[in-house]
């Protein structure tokens, strides 16, 4: 069976089939399986025949050749010669050149050359820096090295600091957004509070008031952490439900200030190794009405997107309004059908302790 030819990475491949092929056929069936060759060529391959005589093997595989072999054995001879490149530790004192990264480092104007050549180290610095360096010899050019790195030394120290304090004032930012909403600020408070910070950090240290200053603390950044927040708890609580042996649930409904019902969801689990996790599930917004079926639904797709099993609910705590725990058509009835209709075990008391 003759392979597809798409160029370089195949095209060997693809002779050596055809080369089989060629003698086992009879001499005057040879057209007819240079017609079946074409077909298989595709891409670089098919370009490189385009407008070309291809009714004889021999001259279409020259073609080919010449078209995909020098490009394989230029890659593979610079892959060999790059393994066998190494820095030498007299290339510092002779041209001002450091191993860095994996790279070559020029002390004095910080260029870099990633290929490891003696001959591309002498280039640079006889035509860059050997007419200002050249009659520095002995101990003064061994102090200039040293002057060098120490100078690269504390330009890496300086970056380090700089994303250290970056870290710092994205950490600042995400506490403050979770006092915020631990405390059920608005977040329009947290713009009040970095002039709070600023006028007290002005009287107290002065010299840090700029460090504060690059706290981000405006309002789309409070919004952004907050939500940034609550997905990371999500997935922590998505880790942490398939350890569960069982869990129980309590959901209340209350509907806020733009008549839309609000459905909170809480859990509280055990593991094996009687570990209790409780936190607050999901919350849903009902629009319409909001039946036992309405409430069901919202449950069963939160039960979804947790991950959580039915089979394993030993117990909800309802606010005991009717659509909450009616055995007919309340939320707790249609868990129960669900549950029966799975063949489950029933272990579902309900409680009105929210009521």
């Amino acid at each position: 069976m003759i392979p597809t030819c798409t160029g370089e990475r195949d095209v060997y491949q693809f002779i050596k089939a055809c080369d089989l092929a060629c003698s086992a056929v009879e001499k005057d069936d040879l057209p007819i399986l240079m017609k079946f060759d074409n077909t298989k060529l595709f891409d670089q391959a098919l370009n490189v025949c385009l407008y070309r005589d291809m009714s004889d093997w021999e001259g279409m595989k020259l073609i080919l050749l010449d078209a995909f072999e020098p490009q394989r054995l230029t890659s593979s001879l610079q892959i060999a010669l790059n393994s066998h490149c190494i820095f030498k530790e007299d290339w510092t004192e002779l041209f001002f050149f450091i191993e860095h990264g994996g790279k070559l480092l020029c002390l004095i104007c910080n260029k870099t050359i990633t290929v490891m050549k003696e001959y591309n180290v002498r280039r640079h610095y006889d035509n860059e820096h050997k007419a200002k360096f050249e009659n520095l010899t002995g101990e003064l050019r061994q102090n200039k090295i040293k002057h060098f790195l120490t100078s690269l030394s504390s330009q890496q120290n300086i970056f380090k600091s700089q994303n250290t304090r970056n870290e710092a004032s994205v950490r600042a930012s995400y506490v403050v957004a979770e006092m915020l909403a631990k405390n059920n600020r608005p977040f329009t408070d947290i713009e009040f509070f970095k002039k709070c910070m600023l006028a007290v950090t002005n009287e107290v240290c002065p010299e840090k008031i700029k460090l504060f200053g690059e706290i981000s603390l405006s309002t789309r950044t409070c919004v952004r952490r907050t939500e940034e927040l609550g997905n990371n708890l999500f997935s922590q609580l998505k880790d942490i439900i398939p350890s569960l042996d069982c869990f129980s649930i309590a959901i209340d409904e209350s509907t806020d200030i733009s008549d839309t019902a609000q459905l909170l969801i809480f859990i509280r689990g055990i593991d094996k190794e009687f570990n209790i996790y409780e936190e607050l599930a999901d919350m849903c917004s009902i629009k319409g009405t909001t039946t036992g079926e309405d409430i069901f639904k919202n449950i069963e797709n939160s039960f979804e997107k947790l991950g959580l099993l039915l089979k394993k609910l030993i117990s909800i705590t309802t606010d005991g309004g009717k659509n909450m725990s009616g055995i007919h058509k309340g939320f707790v009835g249609r868990i129960k059908t669900k549950m029966i209709d799975n063949k489950f075990e029933i272990y579902v008391p309900i409680s009105d302790v929210l009521k």
